[in-house]
């Protein structure tokens, strides 16, 4: 794999850019980190190329995709309610499976 680190984004720099870490959210809640790096990586097997970001925290160093911050406290919040809401529907849906589930010797 060959990885390429890129500073910019859309003209923007990244470095030094504070996001709001919601991957871990329903765990550990928001996360306040800052964009160190932006990495370009190539699989050389499949030929796939992803965007992932190093991002330090007072709670550590995260490797992440886009779709695990937010650039603002507000995308941040509605990323995190939304997974709030899809963890509660599989929940809901989990125990309506277990209530109708029958069991027999």
């Amino acid at each position: 794999m060959h990885i390429k680190i890129e500073g910019q984004e859309g003209g923007k720099p990244m470095q030094n850019q504070t996001v709001y870490i919601t991957k871990f959210a329903l765990t550990e809640g928001i996360i306040r980190g800052t964009i160190q790096e932006k990495l370009r990586m190539h699989d050389d097997y499949t030929g796939e190329i992803t965007i992932a970001y190093r991002v330090d925290s007072d709670r550590g160093n995260y490797l992440l995709d886009n779709d695990d911050f937010g650039y603002d406290p507000e995308e941040a919040v509605r990323k995190a309610g939304k997974m709030r809401d899809d963890e509660i529907r599989k929940l809901k849906n989990r125990i309506q499976e277990l209530k109708l589930k029958q069991f027999s010797c």
